[in-house]
């Protein structure tokens, strides 16, 4: 089963449709805003019993600017030690 990674973008003052294009898994850190897409999967088990289990199937980043004023405000303190 494959993840997809995707990075989310709308323009807002031209109202056109949003849109979502492949990113690198590395590219998501902490403090990204994102939207998992998950799938639920019965794996079949002995005697006609199924396991009930949850698959990730993508994830989305929605906003990554929560993460650049944190490394900003990281950076601008750490430049006065």
């Amino acid at each position: 089963m494959m993840v997809t990674f995707y990075s989310y973008i709308t323009k807002i003052l031209t109202r056109t449709k949003p849109r979502y294009w492949d990113i690198n898994p590395a590219d998501i850190r902490v403090g990204d805003i994102v939207e998992l897409r998950l799938g639920f999967v019965g794996i079949p088990i002995r005697n006609e019993r199924f396991k009930a289990m949850i698959a990730l199937r993508g994830i989305i980043r929605l906003d990554d600017s929560f993460r650049n004023v944190s490394t900003n405000i990281t950076s601008d303190v750490s430049s006065f030690t």
